[in-house]
């Protein structure tokens, strides 16, 4: 199976040649940026140069177009809708930011669960689709097989009592017991939706992050840093029995098929 790798141009410039080994083995090079700075604490600006930087080092790398974004800790929020527009003027095809929840941190809880379209980008930012598109998605307008338009998938929730809660990615999958992820991506595909599955790599490493030592100042840390390391011996089974229970692909080729609204 493949998958997309969000790709930090920072790792991307380090590593090389496991970048484009991944590329050369089929999986979807997409772009993280290129320092893991959060969006809503940069200007514009300092988005658009960061981001440029880590879509031109990527490719550069793998020969390939990027056309797929996420966000560092999630943080295209309301208070950083203008990136956006910024990723449309980029070439960017899809993000994969916005986590429909109520987060401390991240999180737009009024945002649509499903996959949907947010805006027009410029007439060149274009994904050509397959066959039977413009038939399954009368909405879209196309144009020699091409598809304009900026597409967001959230990361995957499941509402219950209309509230929203996080499945299926990070710390969520790995403090979860199996069963309970399974449920949800069952649940989610008998709402027609598919499950975004995303992990770290330090989730499969075998040496756990370092604790910082200090006084209270460091408290929020130590607590990210624990939950962080918290159940990482489980994450290599649970991957192995999601690949065995269920069909994964990269996310372009989940919108060249899919019905989005």
């Amino acid at each position: 199976m493949h998958a997309t790798f969000f790709v930090l141009g920072l790792v991307a410039e380090k590593f090389s040649h496991l970048i484009e080994r991944t590329a050369a083995e089929g999986h979807e090079i997409a772009t993280h940026g290129y320092k893991h700075q959060l969006i809503f604490t940069q200007t514009p600006s300092e988005f658009a140069s960061d981001l440029k930087r880590s879509i031109v080092l990527l490719e550069d790398i793998t020969g390939r177009r990027v056309i797929g974004h996420r966000a560092p800790d999630f943080s295209i929020t309301e208070k950083s809708l203008w990136a956006l527009d910024i990723l449309c003027e980029q070439g960017i095809i899809y993000d994969s930011s916005i986590f429909p929840i109520k987060h401390r941190r991240y999180g737009i809880n009024h945002c649509r669960r499903g996959i949907h379209y947010i805006t027009s980008p410029a007439p060149e930012t274009r994904l050509l689709v397959g066959k039977g598109f413009e038939r399954e998605n009368p909405r879209f307008s196309l144009q020699n097989g091409f598809l304009n338009t900026l597409i967001e998938f959230p990361l995957s929730t499941i509402s219950l009592f209309g509230v929203n809660f996080p499945v299926c990615g990070g710390g969520y999958l790995r403090l979860m017991p199996y069963i309970a992820t399974r449920a949800a991506i069952k649940k989610l595909s008998s709402e027609g939706m598919p499950t975004m599955i995303y992990m770290h790599p330090y989730e499969f490493d075998s040496q756990d992050l370092p604790t910082p030592i200090g006084n209270a100042k460091n408290l929020r840390l130590k607590f990210l840093r624990f939950n962080q390391n918290l159940n990482r011996n489980r994450s290599e089974m649970k991957l192995r029995k999601l690949l065995n229970d269920f069909k994964f692909v990269p996310i372009k080729d989940v919108l060249r098929c899919l019905r989005v609204n």
